[in-house]
């Protein structure tokens, strides 16, 4: 008939997929042990929880300070330098990583 939408009936059952979990190699913590950019972020990752932690050894002082010339470049005690308003860059970013996390 013209304009139906019937379904024509087939003698074939219909085929079901089944749906199959890839098979993805080593679980993801390994990988992080066995590549060499997982190693890395991995270490990364652990530095900054470290330095987190220990941020009240790393950086005694007030963050917020001034405690150099402004915009001096990196030197001993100011690893990172300091900003435009005189205050060390690395205990600011330390501040924060511990406020962070």
């Amino acid at each position: 008939m013209p304009g139906s939408t019937r379904a024509f009936a087939t003698t074939e059952a219909p085929t079901r997929a089944v749906a199959r979990r890839p098979n993805r190699g080593p679980g993801r913590l390994t990988a992080a042990f066995t590549t060499a950019g997982g190693a890395a972020g991995l270490v990364l990752t652990l530095a900054l929880f470290a330095i987190a932690g220990l941020a009240d050894v790393v950086a005694p002082t007030d963050p917020f300070a001034s405690v150099g010339r402004p915009l001096s470049s990196p030197s001993r005690l100011h690893t990172l330098g300091t900003d435009d308003l005189g205050q060390s860059d690395r205990w600011r970013v330390t501040a924060r990583a511990a406020s962070t996390i």
